[in-house]
């Protein structure tokens, strides 16, 4: 999976997120762009490198991966 870019949404959501997947899997170019959320719990667990965050504001702020 390759080159995807998630823009433009607004979302409540009670955890932010998990991107994850199968040891083999090749994962890279994935962006979120101008996204605006409210969360519970405001994390999203990320197992790959090549995931970008542009304009991302979470519970008001702006949000950056660990």
């Amino acid at each position: 999976m390759r080159n995807i870019t998630f823009s433009n949404i607004q979302v409540e959501c009670k955890n932010l997120g998990d991107i994850d997947g199968n040891p083999n899997d090749k994962v890279s170019a994935i962006t979120f762009n101008n996204i605006t959320a409210t969360a519970e719990t405001p994390v999203l667990n990320n197992k790959y490198k090549d995931v970008k965050l542009k304009n991302v504001k979470v519970n008001g702020k702006a949000y950056a991966l660990k």
